[in-house]
């Protein structure tokens, strides 16, 4: 079989492959608009890099915003596992090399990589997070 489907795999589109795929096409749904709520609050965030006067209502705006930020990314960081989970029960992951190659290859993994900033460990990255 190919490396992905093709519609002559039909053993591809039996109900219960498909009954797989609808939770991982559901999260990446909210994936999507989580990633799009966080890029919202990351350049409102850039209003930092201005003077502000810090009085109180401005500190919690701030704080408000980044707890906002900050909860988004942990929801994402367990539906990406759990969308690792769905992959792995299709029999659809990648070599953890071309997953790998892939990823180090984004300016994002290059930035924080080349900054210092704490990532986890590909290994760590790689392990479903059961449904």
């Amino acid at each position: 079989m190919a490396a992905f489907p093709c519609a002559s795999d039909l053993d591809w589109y039996e109900p219960t492959f498909r009954r797989q795929l609808v939770g991982h096409y559901s999260q990446l749904d909210t994936v999507r608009e989580a990633t799009r709520e966080n890029n919202g609050s990351v350049q409102g965030l850039a209003a930092l890099a201005h003077r502000l006067p810090l009085d109180p209502a401005v500190r919690y705006s701030i704080v408000h915003d980044i707890e906002k930020l900050s909860g988004r990314l942990e929801n994402m960081d367990i539906l990406h596992g759990q969308i690792i989970d769905y992959i792995q029960k299709v029999g659809m992951i990648p070599p953890a090399e071309a997953a790998i190659a892939l990823t180090t290859r984004y300016g994002t993994y290059k930035f924080c990589k080349a900054c210092g900033l704490p990532m986890r460990s590909f290994k760590e990255a790689m392990v479903a997070v059961p449904n």
